[in-house]
């Protein structure tokens, strides 16, 4: 048996956050024996892994990303990559407007208390320090909501792991500003402005994840239509009649009885009836054609008129549409040039961000001649402001939005290599 022979194996992956976290999962899923190749996707959140004669088991695969830092998950059986994601999607942006919600009515006090400070201060003994502890105590409670936490402890795990992801930047840049405030509040420095940079912080980065969530389930929805044109039921014929069952528990040889108005359920050779099919989602052909006893009908056609016995051949995944589905999402699963080029980027970019910062530290304070409170501000700002999301993202949403489309419209496309080099023709 060839290495290519076996089904690959698809994963959902969670956490991952930008490109570097990407090369990370695929790296830790190669050094699983067994494993000939791994693609993972950060738009759709999954991994295709390509397996050798002797296949590891799931289990392995997973714990393997868990050591990486990230959570993995099997999909069940004919369980469409869209179709899920579709739903994961709109829960998480349900979630993430809270979220951001939340980072507004904790942090717009923040900044705008650090604003007013020069007028609230007052003469009086710890005058000029009760608008600085209100701007503390909002910042830890920031620090606990679901606009701040889930960051941090992302960016913890990642310490742990000694995985450098974007949490882990964003975690740095907001601790290192939240300590320079408590710092510069117990030393009662004349002016200790940190508390409304991890403030803004986390508001843009909740705004922005606000975005990308949108953008994600916006990218979605053509291949979640895609799947939709596969029914959830179908009539089975039975010795007492019919049955309406879901189309997960068809086999092949069942009939299935398909009426005017209905889709085509299952691949199969047609045994009683005759009538007209749309097959324009498996052909591109707008005209219905004829139909009758012993012709072949395929999965995701239309009755249009008439009513057919089925006598079904393939089955859910396997079935034509299934197929389809499946192929676009391989070509998903797959990588362009340039996006493979972005990962490699973003792979070691973290850790360059970081030495940056650090440098910047110590280079504004030692060099320019600056305090602490400067040098720090400058820091958490390099920190902040290098977000390799985009850059990591970008591409798999342009294949993923194409490749979508295109099968809507019967344009199939195998590999994402040839969507970017028919640019070219």
């Amino acid at each position: 048996m060839s290495t290519t022979s076996q089904e690959p194996i698809r994963l959902r992956i969670d956490g991952m956050t930008c490109g570097g976290c990407v090369a990370r999962v695929e790296r830790a899923l190669r050094s699983v024996p067994g494993v000939t190749q791994a693609r993972v996707n950060l738009a759709t959140e999954s991994a295709s892994i390509d397996v050798g004669e002797r296949p590891p088991d799931r289990s392995k695969l997973m714990n393997a990303v868990r050591r990486a830092g990230y959570d993995a998950d099997t999909f069940r059986p004919g369980d469409q990559i869209m179709s899920g994601l579709e739903r994961t999607n709109e829960n998480r942006l349900r979630e993430q407007r809270q979220s951001l919600a939340q980072a507004v009515g904790l942090g717009l006090p923040i900044i705008v208390l650090h604003v007013l400070s020069p007028m609230l201060r007052s003469g009086g003994t710890g005058g000029q320090v009760w608008p600085v502890t209100i701007q503390a105590l909002l910042c830890a409670a920031l620090f606990g909501s679901s606009a701040g936490a889930p960051i941090l402890v992302g960016g913890v795990r990642a310490l742990i792991h000694r995985s450098f992801n974007m949490d882990l930047l964003i975690t740095l840049g907001v601790v290192t500003a939240f300590v320079a405030g408590v710092v510069g509040l117990v030393m009662a420095a004349e002016h200790p402005v940190h508390f409304h940079a991890a403030a803004m912080i986390l508001v843009f980065i909740n705004l922005g994840r606000y975005f990308e969530l949108r953008a994600r389930r916006n990218a979605s929805s053509a291949m979640s239509s895609l799947a939709r044109r596969m029914p959830g039921t179908a009539l089975r014929v039975t010795e007492n009649g019919t049955k309406s069952v879901p189309i997960e528990r068809l086999n092949i040889g069942d009939r299935v009885r398909v009426a005017a108005h209905t889709i085509v359920p299952v691949d199969g050779l047609v045994v009683e009836g005759e009538a007209a099919l749309d097959e324009s989602a498996v052909t591109g052909e707008s005209t219905p054609r004829h139909r009758s006893v012993g012709e072949i009908v395929a999965a995701g056609t239309m009755v249009t008129d008439g009513l057919l016995t089925i006598e079904a051949t393939r089955v859910g995944s396997e079935s034509t549409i299934g197929r389809i589905i499946r192929m676009v999402e391989n070509a998903q699963a797959g990588k362009t040039r340039m996006q493979r080029i972005a990962d490699r980027v973003a792979g070691v970019f973290v850790p360059i961000v970081v030495t940056c910062a650090v440098a910047t530290l110590f280079g504004t304070r030692l060099l320019g001649g600056t305090d602490w409170s400067v040098a720090i501000t400058r820091a958490v700002a390099v920190l902040v402001i290098a977000c390799p999301c985009a850059m990591g993202l970008a591409t798999p949403t342009a294949v993923l939005v194409a490749t979508g489309t295109a099968a809507l419209q019967g344009i199939l496309v195998r590999d994402a290599a040839a969507l970017e080099a028919a640019g070219k023709i």
